[in-house]
């Protein structure tokens, strides 16, 4: 593993803790950002999680903005990851909605 792919998962996993990403989530999530897109099958697949499961997953990562959906053709979809960046505008976003609570 070089140096520079274990910087970025680490610096990628203290990000998903800020949210709270735990288990096949942050396994879904991790599995686009890394090597994706993919389609529910390849997810499936490659995590060894039936697909019902993946979909529900997928639905909840989509839900929460981690996600993005790409359709290729008419029944086809391809899933990925959104940015670190992305992230970090979320993080930022969550941490100023905390603040204008106080």
């Amino acid at each position: 593993m070089t140096a520079n792919y274990s910087k970025k998962n680490q610096h990628l996993e203290e990000l998903l803790d800020a949210f709270d990403l735990r288990g096949k989530e942050r396994d879904v999530y991790s599995l686009c950002f890394f090597d994706g897109p993919f389609p529910a099958s390849v997810i499936a697949k490659e995590l060894k999680i039936n697909r019902a499961a993946v979909y529900q997953i997928i639905n909840q990562l989509l839900e929460k903005g981690f996600l993005q959906k790409e359709n290729i053709g008419d029944k086809k979809q391809l899933f990925n990851s959104v940015s670190i960046e992305s992230i970090k505008e979320m993080l930022s976003q969550k941490q100023k909605q905390i603040s204008e609570l106080e």
